[in-house]
This record gives structure tokens, C-alpha cells and sequence, in this order.
């Protein structure tokens, strides 16, 4: 009869979510003005910054271009569009999320005494 095609959901739900990201793109201007002005009024707004739909698109975006890049031939068009994303953020974000990213990977000061000693304070 017919033959089974086990990925076939997978590919629709892909292509569907694909339609929802690309068509939801143009509201990336509006929850990035809801997310400089949160003193505004309105629901919606406070919604979008309750909820961080700004980073949520931002996210996912990477993520849906990461994929293309690993399971289609189209050349350099994803890694262009990679290199694209920090536009989407302010310098002083950027900065941010390096002081965050630092202090992730540099221990603490407080915690000199859970750490082995290093070869310079030995000598």
C-alpha cells in the first residue's frame, strides 16, 4: 500500500514552526520597543517583557539557522545570517553578558579557600 514515512511529522512541524518564526520576525521591532520603554502602558507590553519574547526570538533564531546550516547545502547563506545576531543587541548588553560569562568562568574571590592552592602561592 503505502510506504511509511517516520520523519514525515517532524518535517511538518519544522516547516510550520519555520512559518511562525520567519512570519513572527516583524514583531521583533515591537518587543524590542517594549522592551526599551517598560514603563509604557499596556498588557501587551508587559507581557512581552514578563514573558522576555525579545530573547525568546532572538534565541530560537540561531537555533533554526544552526540547523539549516547542518541538514541543508545552501552555502554560506546561514553562517551570514549567524553574524547578523548581536546587531540585535545594544553594546551595553553585549557587555553584560560578558561580565556574566566572566564571572561564570572566574570563581568567585570568596571562595579562595575551596580551591587547591595554585603554583604561585605555594612558591
Amino acid at each position: 500500500m503505502g510506504r511509511r514515512r517516520p520523519l514525515h511529522p517532524l518535517t511538518q512541524l519544522g516547516t510550520a514552526a519555520t512559518i511562525v518564526f520567519e512570519w513572527g520576525a516583524p514583531l521583533l521591532l515591537r518587543f524590542h520597543w517594549w522592551h526599551v520603554t517598560p514603563d509604557r502602558p499596556g498588557r501587551l507590553c508587559a507581557w512581552s517583557n514578563r514573558f522576555r519574547l525579545r530573547f525568546m526570538h532572538i534565541e530560537t533564531g540561531p537555533t533554526f539557522h544552526l540547523a539549516i546550516a547542518a541538514t541543508l547545502r545552501l552555502g554560506i547563506f546561514p553562517f551570514g545570517v549567524l553574524a547578523l545576531y548581536p546587531l540585535l543587541f545594544h553594546p551595553d548588553e553585549l557587555r553584560a553578558a560578558a561580565r556574566r560569562l566572566r564571572r561564570r568562568r572566574d570563581p568567585d574571590p570568596g571562595e579562595e579557600g575551596l580551591r587547591a592552592p595554585s603554583a604561585s602561592s605555594r612558591a
